[in-house]
């Protein structure tokens, strides 16, 4: 090895190592690593803070462990241990580190991940929900981590049972990417039901994302700390189901403050699952109707253009690409199958000449924006839409003639009288999560 590049790497080693104490040091928090890291050339230096300048910078008296013997070792154990598993540590200032963290006020010093470290370049789409999904939200999540993967889309989650599994699950189904934000270290799970779910993650091209030492396990406090790095992960932030006072609703939160577009599916008002997201929606947030839809309306402010993800799905039709004449799309196709008189799907799969698992995904979807209705007998064509024609209708229509949004644009009527507070980029709710491990 040439002796410039040894050093490069020893330096680099040496800086992750400080990070790594800073992380561990005792009463030092993200926003406190922030202001000390912002002040000095390198974490290396701000170790060396004296107590007069850390006071002048944070305003609190510097810990009295801050230069424990102990805590160097420490560290040192945390890196040699990842570096011995094939985990990777994304230091701050350091290359590979993602730059869409740094837009937080207290972006984590370091990051320990596992698995294909592509996923954290390219489109993603971040899916929150809550955790006592219906299995309706659950179809929908998984439905749209599916949809997603086969185009590419990184599918960002948090690993939580309900909505999160659902999107991670519907991404794997489909060979897709999908990345696990950790509310524990890497060898940690929770909750431990996903064992094996992240262990997919993890060996099937995902990628697991924490900003705790490996060995640490879950507590109350990392969750809405894991969510405003679940926000800065990706442009977009779907809530697919969230009840009023949903922990999903801080991830909301951190993304208006981002800049983020926000979109939320509508629900049945009953529902107190539905509550939160329909509240989004009130109050200006953009509808999904269809896992499609955002395929369909995509634009990747990373890339500072208007191209779509690329597809393998033909039939989709993408932003800026009119779909072909012929073959007619295959939703259209399965349509003009189907009339009043239902038919099975064996029926459906023989008539359309197309293998069955392309079929019943189609179908499904279908199902899902309301296009086809299934009872015991079979499929058939609901008599509202055989009245409104043969006319396969996608998200495209939606969108189509509107001004992209992005975020919030709220009624002048809300802006004046909404409860909510003012905040940089958007509104902030009032008020905390109801739901303990979002």
């Amino acid at each position: 090895m040439e002796p410039g590049r040894r050093e490069a790497l020893t330096d680099r080693r040496a800086e992750l190592l400080a990070l790594v104490q800073l992380r561990i040091t005792p009463e030092v928090g993200d926003r406190t690593a922030a202001r000390l890291l912002s002040d000095f050339p390198s974490a290396r230096s701000a170790l060396g803070c004296s107590p007069a300048r850390y006071r002048r910078l944070t305003g609190r008296t510097r810990p009295t462990g801050w230069d424990a013997p102990g805590l160097r070792e420490r560290a040192r154990e945390i890196l040699d241990r990842a570096e011995a598993r094939g985990d990777s540590v994304l230091g701050r200032g350091i290359e590979g580190y993602p730059g869409e963290l740094l837009n937080l006020a207290d972006p984590p010093p370091v990051l320990f991940v596992r698995g294909n470290l592509d996923l954290l370049e390219g489109p993603a789409v971040t899916v929150v929900g809550t955790r006592r999904a219906t299995g309706a939200g659950r179809r929908f999540a998984s439905d749209l981590g599916r949809c997603l993967a086969r185009a590419g889309v990184t599918v960002v989650s948090g690993m939580a049972l309900g909505i999160d599994a659902a999107a991670h699950r519907g991404a794997l189904e489909v060979q897709g990417p999908t990345l696990a934000v950790l509310a524990t270290g890497l060898d940690r799970v929770h909750p431990r039901s996903h064992r094996q779910l992240q262990a997919e993650i993890a060996r099937g091209g995902g990628l697991l994302v924490s900003e705790f030492p490996p060995d640490e396990g879950a507590a109350r406090h990392h969750f809405p700390r894991r969510n405003r790095i679940l926000a800065a992960l990706a442009p977009v932030l779907v809530v697919v189901e969230a009840p009023a006072r949903s922990g999903a609703l801080i991830t909301v939160d951190h993304a208006l403050d981002l800049g983020r577009d926000i979109y939320a599916v509508p629900g049945p008002v009953e529902y107190e699952q539905s509550a939160g997201t329909n509240g989004l929606i009130r109050d200006g947030a953009w509808p999904l109707v269809h896992p499609r839809q955002l395929l369909e309306e995509w634009r990747d402010p990373r890339g500072g253009g208007g191209s779509a993800p690329r597809t393998a799905d033909s039939e989709i039709p993408l932003e800026g690409r009119e779909p072909s004449p012929t073959p007619a799309p295959l939703p259209n196709r399965i349509l003009t199958l189907l009339g009043p008189s239902p038919l099975t799907t064996e029926e459906v799969v023989a008539r359309a000449a197309l293998p069955p698992s392309r079929v019943l995904q189609e179908l499904t979807e279908l199902e899902l924006e309301g296009s086809v209705a299934r009872d015991a007998e079979g499929w058939r064509r609901p008599r509202t839409s055989l009245e409104k024609g043969s006319g396969h209708s996608s998200g495209a229509a939606f969108g189509a003639g509107h001004e992209r949004r992005r975020g919030f644009r709220l009624h002048p009527w809300l802006a004046r009288h909404s409860r909510r507070e003012h905040s940089v980029n958007g509104f902030r709710r009032r008020g905390g999560p109801g739901e303990a491990g979002r």
